[in-house]
């Protein structure tokens, strides 16, 4: 088998086999897996994964599909996820949950999965939703082969902070779950398109890293990242106080925070 060991590596960067982990990750992780067949690797990096967080620990993997903002109905079990292969993969796995969000889905899976399955659908960053969840149970962020530009959580932050470069639109859409159908209009907190709005969080990761919050390790020849909740958003909340465009394109990149 390959030298590489996810396992080994969520070790290496402190995480806990009884942790609630977010992970975003990229597919070509598992890529490094040289000795099975390309059909097989990344299965085998899922299965490893859960195998370390087995049987007291939680795995979230974003499956969003944005179904309502594309004027479309979002179906619990077959509308595709629209960020990667390493998040439909999952959420087609053995005891793999999906959230009824129709914007902003999560595949859960593990002991505490079913918690968050709750969440309101009636806003993405708000009360209630599955992102203030996160911080309630001080879940770990998780990069796993990409940048922390991908932790979505970073917009539950803006929206308490209530950024002028965000605002509020509703969307309308259907849910089916099963033979369940509910309409639901959700809010989603767009960003201004007239500014340079695209999330930034090096000057984030920076000050993160120098209170030593932020964990850095590899999975084999990929970055992993991890970051409790909590600790994600004490940083956010206090650089969007100093400045407003700290964590997005717009703001002074190499500003001394």
């Amino acid at each position: 088998m390959s030298e590489f060991d996810i396992q080994k590596s969520f070790c290496d960067v402190g995480l806990e086999t009884d942790d609630i982990v977010m992970i975003h990750g990229d597919a070509g992780v598992a890529a490094q897996y040289m000795d099975l067949t390309s059909e097989r690797r990344l299965d085998y990096l899922i299965d490893q994964m859960k195998e370390y967080f087995s049987p007291a620990g939680t795995i979230l993997i974003p499956a969003f599909s944005y179904s309502s903002t594309k004027n479309e109905v979002y179906d619990v079990n077959e509308t595709s996820s629209a960020v990667g292969l390493f998040s439909e993969r999952f959420r087609h796995g053995p005891d793999v949950e999906r959230t009824r969000h129709p914007i902003f889905s999560v595949s859960t899976w593990g002991r505490f999965g079913c918690d968050f399955l709750e969440g309101s659908n009636y806003d993405c960053f708000g009360p209630g939703t599955f992102f203030d969840m996160i911080l309630k149970r001080n879940v770990k962020l998780v990069a796993l082969g990409c940048d922390l530009n991908n932790l979505t959580f970073v917009h539950y932050v803006e929206q308490q902070k209530d950024v002028n470069y965000r605002s509020f639109k509703t969307f309308n859409g259907n849910i089916i779950d099963g033979k369940c159908r509910i309409r639901v209009d959700t809010k989603y907190y767009v960003r201004d398109m007239a500014l340079k709005t695209g999330c930034n969080l090096k000057l984030f990761g920076e000050v993160a890293e120098r209170k030593e919050l932020l964990r850095i390790g590899s999975a084999g020849r990929f970055p992993l990242k991890v970051i409790g909740s909590a600790d994600f958003y004490k940083v956010a909340m206090d650089l969007l106080v100093k400045d407003e465009y700290s964590l997005i394109d717009e703001g002074v990149i190499g500003s001394d925070i």
